[in-house]
């Protein structure tokens, strides 16, 4: 099969042909000749697709073969998948974030990470044999922001990624092509535990959304400052508010 992904991660449509179908009840378990679906797994979401107008259930990789889970039941072997792009592009910008996080470490610190998954709205991300309680996640969050400002390509080859300055590494997950694409990248939570150090991040969309929420925030915030409730009352809708910027650390 070839993934057509790992080379044209933008690409959302394109035909392709069934080589092998089985029925399960009222879903379809299709293997094509190629595809543009990213496996799902604990670092990609699953994307909003269809095949031929059948909902995309679920993708997975298992023993070098994509199997794709659809409803209902195709009959003709030339279909047709399509992708919404919010999924796909949020997939890409963390990935690419990864990629960054991961070396850096390596860089500074010279730790590989041994665990990452995305959550609904941010990512973390873990590296082992990490005893080191002077860690500077402000210098380390501002450096990644440097490179993301740079427009450094991302490079693919011989599934390494590899970024100019930074070096390469071993990656299976699928990337943006340039590191401004993400935008931006926050750390937002870090904590050191049995020798572990784990890291909650957001960046790309969930970034700017994140920044979208708080002006909303501070708008609102102005708002009751300058309303004719009583004081006590204000003093507890701001703190209401303020509470509201805290949601990624809940």
């Amino acid at each position: 099969m070839k993934k057509l992904y790992i080379k044209m991660p933008y690409l959302t449509s394109i035909g392709a042909k069934i080589k092998k179908r089985e029925y399960i009840e009222e879903n379809t378990k299709l293997i094509l000749d190629r595809t543009i679906f990213i496996p799902c797994d604990h670092n990609n979401d699953l994307e909003d697709g269809e095949i031929d107008g059948h909902k995309l259930l679920d993708v997975y990789e298992e023993n070098g073969e994509i199997y794709h889970i659809i409803e209902g039941r195709p009959e003709k072997s030339d279909v047709y998948l399509k992708i919404k792009n919010l999924k796909r592009q949020r997939n890409l910008e963390y990935n690419a974030a990864i990629i960054l996080i991961r070396l850096s470490m390596n860089k500074f610190y010279n730790r590989q990470s041994t665990f990452f998954e995305l959550k609904d709205n941010y990512c973390k991300i873990k590296f082992k044999d990490f005893d080191q309680e002077d860690i500077n996640i402000k210098a380390l969050e501002s450096f990644i922001n440097y490179i993301i400002d740079l427009g450094l390509e991302i490079n693919f080859m011989d599934d390494n990624y590899i970024i100019e300055s930074l070096g390469a590494i071993n990656y299976f997950g699928v990337s943006v092509k340039n590191t401004n694409e993400i935008k931006r990248l926050k750390i937002f939570k870090y904590e050191i535990e049995k020798n572990s150090l784990s890291i909650s991040f957001i960046t790309g969309s969930d970034y700017q959304n994140y920044q979208l929420r708080n002006e909303r925030i501070l708008n609102d915030i102005k708002d009751i400052a300058i309303s004719n409730d009583l004081a006590s009352d204000k003093v507890s809708k701001i703190i209401n508010k303020v509470s509201e910027q805290d949601f990624l650390s809940k």
